[in-house]
């Protein structure tokens, strides 16, 4: 949208009849004391609606004004029979969406929810806004509100389900359908995308955003809901379904085989991602997949400092701990029962006090937790 607050074009409500047939009236227009030359475009002269009683129009202003939503204008014009005619109309904000004859029906039905109240015009603003949102600057340019107002308005609008604000600084708003539609083309592109790519693990941000035509922030924050609905599933930059089954080639299989072994004896609480891409030759992507194939099937947990270990494993660790019949456990005294040393067991601890085993007492005792 344009930033100047100038514009030439306008939609317009009247709620009196207009006394003249033609499709296309030239007049004069009033705003604050000012005069303008005016023609205005008449949509419709036929309300189907009982219920709609206006008539909305298309006005081009000359020279150029400002003028926001709700503002009030009076144009003057004559009739066939040579008398002056004055009505009264009712700004809907700058003419800056195109339509076609063939969809003027749906163009009228957006008009009508404009010339609602302040709230359902702003709801009415961001569905025609779509998939792009609709901004701070955006809404400044329709509607005349203090920031102060536009915060409050926003907040109550988003606590009454009419929008979801993405953005506070400045501010971005979605309709709640544009969101969903936004998240069923995400899984539409994820399914299409895994059919065509098979051996790869899924897509990242950058690559749904540059698939859906929106921004980074919105992708994310889609792609993120999702997630939490259980509808995708992310591991590391990249996103998938829950039911994608990647195709491993034999060689693939038996490394994958290997890997869980290993991991079962404890052998790889001590490997980085990048020691594993070195001893199993397979490029990160792949290796990625793997992993996550056997976090899928709740084989192997992955601490947050990126280090794998065996359901078994931990469970047996967590047997033993509670079996020591102990309250709390130092450092050192997880180090003599893991055998580990203190750069993996300080990870490990964490770990367990993520899934609620142990607690952070001091920063040499953990307390251990009931089961």
């Amino acid at each position: 949208m344009a930033k100047s607050n100038l514009f030439h074009r306008f939609e317009a409500v009247a709620s009196q009849p207009l006394g003249s047939a033609s499709k296309i009236i030239k007049g004069v227009l009033r705003h604050r004391r000012n005069t303008y030359s005016v023609e205005v475009i008449v949509y419709s002269q036929n309300q189907q609606d009982l219920i709609d009683k206006n008539i909305y129009l298309r006005l081009i202003v000359n020279p150029a004004i400002s003028l926001k939503w709700n503002d009030e204008v009076e144009v003057e014009f004559y009739l066939a029979n040579r008398f002056k005619k004055t009505i009264n109309l009712r700004i809907l904000g700058p003419a800056l969406f195109s339509y076609s004859l063939p969809r003027m029906t749906k163009h009228l039905a957006w008009l009508q929810v404009m010339s609602g109240s302040l709230k359902e015009a702003l709801e009415g603003l961001a569905l025609k806004k779509g998939s792009q949102g609709l901004g701070e600057s955006e809404i400044k340019f329709f509607f005349a509100l203090p920031l102060k107002k536009l915060k409050l308005i926003l907040e109550e609008g988003e606590g009454e389900g009419r929008w979801k604000i993405l953005n506070h600084h400045p501010y971005l708003i979605y309709h709640p359908q544009i969101l969903n539609f936004l998240e069923q083309k995400i899984l539409r592109r994820l399914t299409k995308y895994h059919q065509q790519q098979p051996d790869d693990l899924g897509m990242t941000i950058s690559k749904m955003r540059k698939n859906l035509g929106i921004s980074a922030r919105t992708t994310s924050y889609l792609a993120n809901r999702l997630t939490a609905k259980g509808l995708l599933r992310r591991r590391e930059d990249y996103f998938y379904l829950p039911e994608f089954q990647p195709q491993l080639t034999a060689q693939e299989i038996e490394i994958l085989k290997q890997m869980e072994t290993s991991i079962l004896k404890g052998d790889l609480l001590s490997l980085s991602v990048d020691k594993l891409q070195q001893r199993t030759g397979l490029p990160r992507r792949k290796l990625n997949m793997l992993l996550t194939m056997l976090i899928d099937q709740q084989k192997i947990i992955k601490s947050k400092d990126g280090y794998y270990l065996h359901y078994q494993w931990l469970e047996e660790l967590i047997k033993k701990i509670r079996a020591s019949g102990q309250k709390e456990m130092t450092i050192t005294e997880f180090k003599q029962l893991t055998g580990l040393s203190r750069k993996y067991a300080i990870p490990l601890l964490e770990l367990l006090d993520q899934i609620g085993v142990t607690r952070r007492k001091t920063p040499s005792v953990r307390e251990i937790l009931p089961d």
